[in-house]
């Protein structure tokens, strides 16, 4: 099946790219083939269903911005009362979840290679929402499980079936759309 030449892909760490105070909580990531998406929820190659709302760390200014699927967001700061806001126009549908689809687990250029939890990349909008816990739990088995098909099917991890895999992680206990 070959070797996949991983240094190649890594993108640089984080605080490389902005300043420590945005770097808590995010670390290094792979570059992937489709972003996650927030505004765009549902996948046909959808592994994992996320609810959990955006927080974006400042590098100007002390505080968080928390970003909510319904389109709220409010600024936190140490000691000032909370700025809430519309962080984008309101909708007539309002998305209750989003999902991360299998295709950003496998890195661009990369037929062999899966990235799961923390590694999978992202737009900074969507990374805040996806870093937490309970996505890379469900990434990692998805990983998992998609390695398996692989593995006993004689193919590369980029050309499992993911309707199969969708149908495995569904018997398994996890909840799908």
């Amino acid at each position: 099946m070959g070797v996949f030449d991983c240094s190649k892909t890594i993108m640089h760490e984080t605080h490389n790219r902005m300043s420590p105070a945005e770097t808590h909580g995010e670390s290094a990531r792979l570059v992937e083939f489709y972003p996650v998406n927030p505004v765009y929820p549902c996948w046909k190659d959808g592994i994992a269903n996320g609810t959990y709302r955006v927080d974006i760390h400042h590098s100007n200014k002390a505080g968080l911005a928390f970003r909510y699927l319904d389109g709220r967001e409010d600024y936190v700061a140490p000691g000032q009362p909370i700025e809430s806001r519309r962080g984008r126009p309101e909708q007539s549908e309002i998305p209750t979840f989003y999902q991360i689809p299998y295709r950003s687990l496998v890195p661009k250029g990369a037929g062999n290679v899966l990235v799961a939890g923390r590694l999978i990349d992202a737009d900074r909008g969507a990374y805040g929402g996806i870093r937490v816990m309970v996505n890379c739990n469900q990434t990692g088995e998805a990983a998992g499980t998609a390695a398996w098909l692989a593995l006993d099917g004689g193919t590369f991890v980029a050309d499992i079936d993911t309707a199969k895999l969708r149908q495995i992680l569904s018997a398994s206990g996890a909840i799908l759309i």
